[in-house]
């Protein structure tokens, strides 16, 4: 089936110039063509279904493994690891 017959099916009307969409009063609005339609639900059904989003499942952390130290704190183990590797 070709292109003509398909838009041969589709119900047409006359429509004024100057208007778009039925923005004139009393002129009748465009009519969407059923397979373009549907065409634009599948495309976005598809593209809601690729989109998904991803649930992370990221490991119960009870506690902070992060230990927080001072200048002065980290300056002194740093003196101390350099004697170690000396010794």
């Amino acid at each position: 089936m070709g292109l003509e017959e398909e838009y041969g099916r589709v119900k047409r009307q006359r429509v004024a110039p100057g208007s778009i969409s039925g923005a004139t009063p009393g002129v009748g609005s465009f009519e969407r063509d059923p397979n373009l339609i549907k065409l634009e639900h599948d495309l976005f059904s598809k593209l809601a279904q690729i989109v998904k989003p991803v649930q992370q499942t990221l490991p119960d952390v009870k506690e902070s493994t992060v230990k927080h130290v001072s200048v002065e704190d980290a300056i002194r183990e740093l003196i101390e690891l350099e004697r170690h590797q000396q010794s």
